[in-house]
């Protein structure tokens, strides 16, 4: 459901090495943008980020200018949040038959919930 949102970030890669690099010495190039609930969790300052293969550490993530500053570096790891849903069953059903596949001595349950 995140991806619904039309509130988007631009992930923008700032050349830190005076013009020689990768980028071309443009300055900036924008790398890609996603939705801002997505750059909340994997935009955050000092968070590795990879785009093709190259990562970039974070900046910053102004969420006011809808911009995500990275620079590229070599750090040999990178980083992924951690989202966490808490759910809640309503009203438990069944036990029933179980979908095909799920194997023998396997209950089925279903019912209402709430994310």
């Amino acid at each position: 459901l995140r991806a619904i949102s039309r509130d988007r970030v631009r992930v923008v890669a700032l050349d830190t090495d005076g013009g020689a690099g990768r980028l071309g010495g443009y300055g900036a190039v924008e790398l890609e943008s996603m939705e801002m609930s997505a750059a909340k969790l994997r935009l955050y300052t000092g968070a590795v980020y990879m785009h093709l293969g190259e990562s970039y550490v974070v900046d910053e993530l102004d969420t006011e200018a809808k911009v995500a500053r990275v620079h590229r570096e070599d750090v040999g790891y990178y980083t992924e949040p951690r989202d966490h849903l808490r759910v809640a069953i309503l009203h438990r059903r069944g036990p029933g038959v179980p979908p095909a596949g799920c194997g023998r001595g396997v209950l089925a349950f279903w019912g209402p919930i709430r994310a």
